[in-house]
């Protein structure tokens, strides 16, 4: 059988020939040219560098179901309006148009101008002069976008018969809403009645903060102090923002008939439009079967604003004994400031000259900010 046998000393362009395949000296080797029968597909190579990065996708902002929206203010004649705009801040249209997707599956495209405005005079439950938040969300009526605002905190300023309070918005995704913006808080308006027998579906879209509130309740005639555009995660009206404890030891005791300091604690708002929730706990005792020891909690001194109606934490019934030794009290006080506050916890005897103790070992107040 022969075999190839390529020359010892070629010279470059020497060809040499075996059966159907011919080899050219290249100097350096011998390089192969001419037809044979074609090999077997070899395996397949290793994947190639991955491509450049394609174009920027629709970007959603602030409220997990609004993409390309935004809500702004502007105010005129003492009137209020929030309206949704897309990104550039412009009115929503067909070459830039809001795309509304709601917790329910459903979704609304907003082509044209959408706003809801609150009239002269209508306050939302403000008070002159104190801050507040309004809230607005976008509801999907039936495949029409309708904007909503609502003041989810209520503020009985300087009351002692009823707290602050706040309500949060509906977990099931569902809203009804009053047309025409008026006078009450925790009430859902909108540019049209929204029936509580057919809700529907929302997302909240911003809030706005009047962080010194309006000179004159129902005069809008200065821009929130900012709009927080929502976005998923963020607090909502009810949520706990921070909150801490206070320990004070036993001890402490009183002979008078009005209300005196017995320990005082101090706690800062990181918002002034927030709420400050205080829950006492202390034990009691007093000296005398015909007495009582009334407890209260006050905003500033113990001559200052009374967060809760006088509660007795120690009586004795007619035959003394011990009805009651120890006592709690919450309070729900809106006090409108992002500073330093301090809280009173006041105490007397129901008969002047007989010793109440409040607390008698140890007292313990858990205080927290919630979002309003």
């Amino acid at each position: 059988m022969s075999l190839i046998d390529f020359p010892s000393s070629p010279s470059v362009g020497q060809t040499y020939s075996f059966g159907t395949k011919t080899w050219t000296w290249n100097g350096t080797g011998w390089i192969a040219s001419g037809g044979g029968p074609t090999g077997p597909t070899g395996s397949a190579g290793s994947p190639g560098l991955g491509g450049a990065t394609g174009p920027t996708g629709p970007v959603v902002l602030f409220s997990s179901g609004m993409t390309n929206g935004k809500i702004v203010e502007s105010h005129a004649a003492s009137a209020v309006t929030f309206a949704l705009k897309d990104l550039a801040g412009n009115d929503p249209s067909v070459g830039s148009p809001v795309l509304l997707v709601f917790p329910d599956g459903s979704s609304a495209t907003i082509t044209s101008a959408l706003s809801i405005t609150i009239a002269s005079t209508k306050t939302m439950g403000a008070i002159s002069a104190i801050p507040f938040r309004i809230w607005i969300a976008l509801a999907n009526v039936s495949g029409t976008g309708v904007v909503m605002v609502v003041r989810n905190c209520t503020i009985p300023w300087q009351s002692t018969s009823v707290q602050s309070s706040v309500i949060g918005f509906s977990p099931d995704g569902l809203l009804s809403a009053t047309a025409t913006p008026g006078n009450l808080a925790q009430t859902n308006y909108a540019i049209s009645i929204i029936t509580s027998a057919v809700p529907a579906p929302y997302l909240i879209a911003a809030y706005a903060n009047y962080g010194s509130g309006l000179a004159t309740a129902g005069t809008w005639n200065v821009s929130p102090s900012n709009i927080t555009q929502y976005n998923a995660g963020m607090p909502l009206p009810g949520d706990t923002i921070q909150e801490t404890s206070f320990i004070q030891a036993g001890g402490i005791s009183t002979t008078s008939a009005t209300y005196v300091s017995m320990w005082t604690f101090s706690f800062t708002n990181l918002h002034p439009c927030n709420i400050t929730k205080i829950h006492l706990l202390s034990d009691a005792d007093m000296v005398g079967s015909t007495v009582a020891c009334l407890a209260t909690i006050v905003r500033g001194t113990a001559a200052g604003t009374q967060l809760v109606a006088d509660s007795e934490v120690v009586y004795y019934d007619a035959g003394g004994a011990v009805v009651m030794s120890q006592g709690g009290q919450c309070a729900m006080d809106f006090n409108g400031s992002n500073l330093a506050q301090t809280y009173t916890i006041a105490a007397k005897s129901t008969t002047g000259g007989s010793t109440v103790s409040f607390p008698v070992r140890t007292a313990y107040a858990y205080v927290s900010e919630i979002m309003g």
